[in-house]
């Protein structure tokens, strides 16, 4: 739509504008997204992944699920499942395996419920990892 026109007219796709909207559909398709990255490639982190980490108490949990996820990552394997742990430590989990743009699964029952890792094609570590900043 031409917003400084006093009639509606829509505005035919180009073909960058055709490319694009084929791109976006095929990322879509692959799960891929850019979601965490900055423009600079550095990883956004989200407020609330930062505030667990800084708790002094998460810090060894924190490194060793970034050594964990990193280890998964560079391996051939397709899906791993982690120990089980509490609530609070599966919702971190998730959410940093998201940022290393793996899918998570929980499974078993409570009390010894588990995530499970899937990798995902566009599956990779990140930069800064979560420790570092």
């Amino acid at each position: 739509m031409v917003p400084c026109s006093s009639t509606k007219q829509n505005l035919k796709c180009n073909s960058d504008c055709a490319i694009k909207k084929r791109n976006a559909r095929l990322a879509e398709a692959f799960g891929i997204g850019e979601k965490h990255d900055t423009p600079g490639g550095k990883t956004a982190w989200s407020e609330e992944l930062v505030g667990y980490a800084s708790v002094s108490a998460n810090a060894r949990f924190v490194k060793s699920m970034e050594g964990t996820l990193a280890d998964f990552a560079t391996s051939s394997r397709r899906t791993q499942v982690l120990s089980h742990m509490p609530p609070e430590r599966r919702k971190f989990v998730q959410a940093l395996a998201a940022v290393y743009r793996m899918d998570t699964t929980l499974v078993d029952q409570e009390p010894h419920r588990s995530v499970q890792l899937i990798r995902r094609i566009d599956t990779r570590v990140p930069s800064p990892l979560l420790s570092q900043v």
